[in-house]
């Protein structure tokens, strides 16, 4: 997990964040920024935490969760404490610079959390950022190869298999 995730300002103009009371839009950005949400916009959290971080009654933190899953802003797997953040990179893209750190995240994270419907739901909504991280990583492989960087160029061609694999997969 990154030590933070600025957030732009362009998600004060989005057409979702504005249809979210004050108490959704605090939940929402708890979301974004929060030590519980991964580099993925995947987050494992308990209401009760953001009630106590939010200051907002658990009750009405489980509505909001649950108005925002209706609204698409998440997806909620309530009984699993379990969120997807919807356009997560939107708002926080840039927040991991390399694609090789980006990769290696991603799959680490798939492996620790076994869910084939979120997987689907991430490769379908980043299909765009999934296939820059590839040519991304084609660029650098390309740089690898060019110096005759062997170990590099090995393990940046598994990366790219991997990812591709991902993708497939879902």
């Amino acid at each position: 997990m990154g030590n933070y995730y600025p957030v732009y300002k362009s998600i004060w103009t989005s057409s979702c964040f504005d249809k979210l009371g004050n108490n959704g839009k605090l939940i929402y950005l708890y979301l974004l920024t929060n030590n519980f949400t991964t580099q993925m916009g995947i987050c494992r959290v308990k209401p009760s935490y953001i009630a106590t971080d939010c200051s907002i009654d658990e009750i009405e933190v489980v509505k909001i969760l649950k108005e925002m899953h209706k609204l698409n802003i998440i997806r909620l797997w309530q009984d699993e404490n379990l969120i997807f953040i919807h356009k997560f990179f939107r708002y926080t893209k840039g927040t991991i610079k390399s694609p090789i750190t980006l990769s290696k995240t991603m799959l680490r994270e798939r492996e620790l959390l076994n869910k084939p419907d979120l997987w689907v739901l991430f490769t379908a909504e980043f299909n765009k950022e999934l296939y820059e991280i590839v040519i991304a990583l084609e660029d650098l492989l390309k740089k690898a190869e060019s110096k005759g960087e062997l170990a590099k160029s090995e393990e940046l061609n598994k990366l790219i298999n991997s990812v591709n694999e991902f993708v497939n997969s879902c």
